[in-house]
């Protein structure tokens, strides 16, 4: 006699019937089945977590690196605008001492020659006014033909009117 059927005697004299036991081996059995099939997903589980974790980190280490990317990148382009910045500072400094050259040594003389130019005319005006007032009854056209001789004899001699 094997044991299994021992069992089931002494089973079946304590319980009675044996349809009970058998089920709640059964019940045993599948409940162990699934203890066993749920360690067995919370491994695989585990494993994904795992996974995941460990790409999570790759992508926060690449991350990290692009920050530092572009925070150099951010700190060269400020350096780069300071730079910048300062030339054009020099430059405008150039320009306006240029500006300041170009007043003294070609608008002063410029001027100075126009205001001459006003002086002369005036006083060629001034004389030819009172050259004819003192002659009666000047027509235009006599005017005009004597202010064409005094300028054409101012041309020609070395002291003007």
């Amino acid at each position: 006699m094997s044991s299994e059927t021992e069992v089931q005697r002494l089973v079946t004299h304590i319980v009675g019937d044996t349809s009970q036991y058998e089920k709640a081996i059964q019940d045993a059995m599948a409940a162990t089945g699934n203890y066993v099939d749920s360690q067995g997903r919370l491994r695989d589980a585990n494993s994904a977590f795992a996974a995941g974790n460990q790409q999570v980190a790759q992508s926060l280490g690449i991350v990290r690196r692009s920050l530092l990317a572009a925070r150099e990148a951010l700190s060269s382009i400020s350096r780069f605008t300071v730079s910048a910045g300062e030339a054009i500072a020099r430059f405008g400094r150039g320009l306006r001492r240029t500006g300041m050259m170009a007043s003294m040594y070609l608008t002063a003389p410029i001027m100075g020659m126009a205001a001459a130019s006003i002086r002369a005319f005036s006083s060629f005006d001034d004389a030819m006014t009172k050259s004819t007032s003192i002659m009666m009854d000047v027509t235009p056209e006599l005017r005009k033909e004597m202010e064409e001789t005094a300028r054409s004899i101012a041309k020609e001699s070395v002291t003007s009117a």
